[in-house]
């Protein structure tokens, strides 16, 4: 939706983002900040009481019919599967039009799909997604594939000045190869395996640097022990040294060009936008045969880019291959960068977005011609 946000403001749609009032200075500090120089209005919504403890699922229903009622849109956006499930019976209620975003691939309870079905529209970030909710109960006819979209003018191959700072910055060289992983940290990510498969390429490779962007979401003990273990491994020999934990960055453009090759080792993945913006960049991707990610890279040419969910041997051998042929690298590059301009360009995404959310609108309301308002209720 960020990525879009812009273009639909462009368009004519006046739009407000309801945002959890206890997470803004946190995690959508980022949300926040994107959507200042923006004709946006953000709106508060309440997820907890006043004694910090959180509201049931009832009480935050209220909450939202109450933001819904003052406000009056002619649509609602819910940006999430959870937000999906929250606003479904809400604007079912309240004769509200109502659009859930499908970006996760999570098994949910009868009474979960019961409460998305309300809605009277949803997208689906990829083919598979889609499959996997109608699997489990989700009407398929409510359902409309558009696959994310990058901002390519953003997101762009650039020459040279991007590795050498990205690589000044950590003191490596400028002719070792870096490998680059961008995402949560959390097993779902598969980081665990990442580290498996740079101490294999680093047997070939031994001056190879791996850059790790990204930050644990879950305060779930669990994740917080998988993230320190994952930590000390890095700080050991063989990694010792090699392993570079960036965290979160705002120069994701200049750290794709400053990186050679893409690992995203994902044990489950609806739609990766970090593949899409590094083969925006033209930055070679090794991934995993895994949700939409074949919907991505499941044609190119140069090299098979897809790899056996949990085989390092497998990952780590057609890295080090990437890696030492940069005829090869070139061509991936260009392929990819041509993958994004024909398929992945925000444009497209955002011509899909805005059809569906007219003729919803038009719909529901039984005009001719649409009011140009739209709401996006972050989740």
């Amino acid at each position: 939706m960020l990525a879009v946000l812009p273009l639909l403001v462009e368009t004519g749609w006046r739009i407000k983002i309801a945002f959890p009032h206890q997470a803004v200075a946190g995690d959508h500090e980022l949300l926040a900040d994107r959507i200042v120089g923006l004709d946006v209005r953000g709106i508060e919504l309440a997820t907890h009481h006043e004694d910090g403890t959180k509201k049931s699922q009832a009480q935050y229903r209220q909450g939202l019919a109450e933001v819904i009622d003052a406000h009056q849109p002619d649509l609602v956006w819910a940006n999430s599967l959870s937000m999906s499930r929250l606003c479904g019976p809400v604007t079912a209620k309240l004769g509200v039009a109502s659009v859930g975003y499908l970006r996760d691939i999570v098994k949910l309870s009868n009474k979960a799909v019961a409460d998305v079905n309300q809605l009277d529209q949803m997208v689906a970030v990829s083919q598979a997604t889609k499959d996997f909710h109608a699997a489990q109960g989700v009407i398929e006819s409510k359902m409309h594939v558009i696959h994310n979209g990058v901002d390519l003018d953003l997101f762009k191959p650039v020459a040279g000045s991007g590795v050498v700072n990205v690589k000044m910055e950590l003191g490596i060289p400028n002719d070792s190869p870096a490998l680059l992983f961008v995402g949560q940290i959390g097993m779902r990510k598969g980081v665990d395996v990442l580290l498996d498969v740079f101490e294999k390429v680093i047997l070939d490779l031994p001056d190879c640097h791996l850059l790790i962007v990204g930050q644990r979401h879950s305060a779930k003990q669990e994740s917080i022990d998988y993230e320190s273990e994952l930590v000390m491994r890095s700080q050991r020999v063989p990694l010792q040294n090699k392993v570079h934990w960036l965290h979160r960055r705002d120069d994701m453009p200049e750290v794709y060009n400053g990186a050679d090759l893409l690992l995203h080792p994902a044990r489950q993945e609806p739609l990766g936008r970090v593949i899409l913006e590094s083969i925006a960049c033209g930055l070679p991707v090794l991934t995993t045969l895994v949700g939409g990610s074949p919907e991505i890279l499941g044609c190119n040419d140069s090299c098979d880019l897809l790899c056996p969910v949990d085989d390092a041997s497998t990952m780590a051998q057609r890295a080090v291959a990437i890696l030492q042929n940069v005829e090869l690298r070139g061509a991936i590059s260009e392929e990819l960068r041509a993958l994004a301009l024909h398929r992945f360009d925000r444009k497209r995404c955002h011509a899909q977005t805005e059809c569906l959310l007219a003729n919803l609108t038009c719909k529901f309301k039984g005009k001719e011609i649409r009011r140009e308002e739209s709401w996006d209720v972050n989740g």
